[in-house]
């Protein structure tokens, strides 16, 4: 798997990409609170959050439609 990620007490979130990993080993993304700054409601939505963003950044780039 390409990426990794834990998820603290706090229900912060900590991931990495182990295809493209930092020099230090430092996670490539620390996302504490919601994208609107509101705290995590629990576990389970930080993780639904994280496994949400994992497969957009998998999900293949969408075809060009011609109009560009």
């Amino acid at each position: 798997m390409r990426f990794r990620y834990e998820i603290d007490e706090k229900n912060a979130i900590r991931m990495w990409d182990d295809e493209n990993p930092t020099d230090t080993g430092a996670p490539c993304l620390y996302q504490p609170d919601r994208p609107d700054v509101a705290p995590w409601a629990d576990r389970a939505e930080a993780q639904a959050w994280v496994d949400a963003f994992i497969a957009g950044l998998l999900a293949p780039a969408p075809e060009p439609s011609g109009d560009e």
